[in-house]
Parts: structure tokens; C-alpha cells; sequence
């Protein structure tokens, strides 16, 4: 952890998958989030191998919900985190298992961002990004290129108070499909997402 900082650093948010670990934490006190730092560590490089990275997004608002997962950028397999902030912009982030850190972009997710999810929502086996907008009613969707970075489609209706997500083939064909979970009345939303190619 870095030393010599004169704000307290809380935790904001960790996951782990596969032999990837990540940490957020939001130094800041009374309720104050004036950036985030992402802590990496591959389990096979042991404690002495791990980085910190300073994120350079306004995250003066908080940070709303992170997610981590696994994708192929080209030839080699890489870490990606998505740090989204309430203000509805997001910090991608992709490592790899020589420890580098690469800031990929800053990419609106909407307003007011509740879950993460991922799948390939398109059919090019390409990985996609799902983000609920809580009090918007809706989920935004960012379409892999392949190369690291993404691009916004848009945002699709799914009901009142969006809370969670799921990604997941549920009608036989060969797209994911999203789930989604409201406040009322529960998981009340299944849908296809064929029309977006």
C-alpha cells in the first residue's frame, strides 16, 4: 500500500478471479472520494510483485460499482477492471501477467451505475460490458472491439429500479441474454439482445 499519504484510505470494493486480485480503495474521509487507487496482485508473483495505480478519473462523487474479468486483447490474455464512477463515467483498466498497467479510456455507462456484468451480447466472441442504471431504468451496453476498448450501443428499458444484472443464454440461441432484477417486482425483465449487432 503507498505510504506518505495524508488522506485515510478506506476500502471500496475487491474481487478476485482466477489469479487475478483486485483492491479499490477511495482515500477521502467524511464521506469525501476524490480518486481511487486499484491494487493488482497475479498469484503466482507473490506479495512482493503487486502495483498500485492511481486512477486519474473524477471520482469527486463516489464510486458508484467496479467489475472484474478476463478477456483476449489480440494474442494475449489480460485482466480488465471497470471503475465507475456516480457521476455515470468509467475508468477501464487492463493488466496482464508482466504487471502492466494500461488505462484504456473513459467511457459514459450512464447515470447513476448499479452492477457490472459481462458476455457476448453481439455473437462476435467478442467481450461485451452491461452496466444497470439504478433510477433510470435501464442498462447500458458497451460493445467490445477487440482490442481493449469499447463502445457505448446505448441504453435499453428494463423497468423500474434497476438493481442487478445477470448475463446468461436462456431462449436456445447463441447470444447472451440479460437478466434483470428490479425493486419491485423482482426479476421482472429477460431479454434478447439480437437486434444489437
Amino acid at each position: 500500500m503507498p505510504t506518505g499519504r495524508s488522506r485515510r484510505i478506506r476500502p471500496a470494493w475487491s474481487a478476485s478471479i482466477r489469479d487475478l486480485a483486485v483492491t479499490v480503495v477511495a482515500p477521502g474521509g467524511a464521506g469525501e472520494v476524490i480518486s481511487a487507487s486499484v491494487y493488482v496482485a497475479f498469484g503466482p508473483f507473490g506479495a512482493d510483485k503487486t502495483i498500485w495505480y492511481e486512477a486519474p478519473g473524477d471520482f469527486s462523487t463516489g464510486i458508484a460499482c467496479c467489475g472484474i474479468t478476463r478477456m483476449r486483447v489480440r494474442t494475449r490474455e489480460v485482466g480488465l477492471l471497470i471503475i465507475a464512477g456516480r457521476d455515470g463515467y468509467a475508468q477501464l483498466v487492463t493488466c496482464d501477467a508482466t504487471q502492466r498497467l494500461e488505462l484504456d479510456r473513459t467511457i459514459g455507462v450512464g447515470l447513476d451505475p448499479g452492477d457490472i456484468r459481462f458476455g457476448d451480447l453481439n455473437g462476435d466472441e467478442l467481450l461485451d460490458i452491461v452496466v444497470a442504471n439504478r433510477s433510470r431504468g435501464t442498462f447500458t451496453v458497451l460493445a467490445g472491439n477487440g482490442d481493449g476498448s469499447f463502445t457505448r450501443l446505448g441504453a435499453y428499458a428494463a423497468g423500474p429500479d434497476v438493481e442487478a444484472l445477470i448475463v446468461a443464454r436462456v431462449d436456445g440461441d447463441d447470444l447472451d441474454d440479460v437478466l434483470v432484477g428490479n425493486a419491485n417486482p423482482g426479476l421482472s425483465v429477460a431479454l434478447n439482445l439480437s437486434a444489437v449487432r
